[in-house]
C-alpha cells in the first residue's frame, strides 16, 4: 500500500507554510494547466477577498460567531450531501473511534473552533488583521516540529519566525479597523 511521506520528509515549518499556501498554489496551477478553469476577475478576487466579504456582510450582523459558524457548516453539509458519493461511509461508521474522531476532532475542534475564531477576529480586528492570522500556522508547525518531533531549529527558522511576527504586529498596530457599523 502506498503512503504519503511528503510532510514526514519536510521540516514542520516548511510543511505548515506550504499547507497554508495550498489555495494559492491551486489557483496558479489551475490557471497554468487547466483550460477549463480559466482565471477570471471573480476568481482572482475570490482568492483574497473572503475576509473582506465576511467583514462587510457577515460579521456586522447581530448573530454570534458560533451561530454564523453553525449556519455555514450546516449549509456546507447540505450541499455536500447532495453531491457526494457515500461509498465507504460504512467503514467509518463501523469504527467508533474513527466516528468520534471525525465528528469531535475534525468537525468540532478543528473546523468549528476555527470558524468561530475567524468570525470573532474579523468582527473585532477587521479583515486585514484577520487575514494575517494565516501567517501564524507555519510558526505553530515549526514549534510542534521542534517540541514534539525533535526537529532542530536553525538560524533561518528564527529569522522567519521573527519576520512573520513582526509583519503581523506591524499590520495589527499600523492600522486600526473602523467600527463594524461603518462598513
Amino acid at each position: 500500500m502506498a503512503r504519503a511521506e511528503g510532510p514526514a520528509r519536510l521540516p514542520s515549518g516548511i510543511a505548515g507554510a506550504l499547507s497554508g499556501a495550498i489555495p494559492l498554489f491551486s489557483f496558479v496551477a489551475a490557471a497554468l494547466f487547466l483550460r477549463s478553469e480559466r482565471v477570471t476577475a471573480v476568481r482572482l478576487l475570490g482568492v483574497g477577498l473572503s475576509f473582506v466579504y465576511a467583514r462587510r456582510f457577515l460579521s456586522g450582523l447581530p448573530i454570534p460567531a458560533a451561530a454564523l459558524t453553525t449556519y455555514q457548516m450546516g449549509f456546507g453539509l447540505f450541499i455536500l450531501l447532495t453531491v457526494t458519493s457515500f461509498d465507504g461511509i460504512t467503514e467509518i461508521g463501523s469504527d467508533t473511534r474513527a466516528s468520534i474522531a471525525l465528528v469531535v476532532g475534525l468537525g468540532l475542534m478543528g473546523t468549528g473552533v476555527a470558524y468561530i475564531l475567524y468570525y470573532f477576529i474579523v468582527r473585532e480586528l477587521g479583515a486585514v488583521t484577520a487575514s494575517d492570522t494565516t501567517y501564524i500556522p507555519p510558526v505553530v508547525a515549526l514549534a510542534i516540529g521542534w517540541l514534539a518531533v525533535g526537529e532542530p531549529l536553525l538560524w533561518w527558522d528564527a529569522v522567519a519566525v521573527l519576520a512573520i511576527l513582526a509583519g503581523v504586529v506591524i499590520i495589527r498596530f499600523g492600522s486600526r479597523p473602523s467600527p463594524a457599523a461603518s462598513d
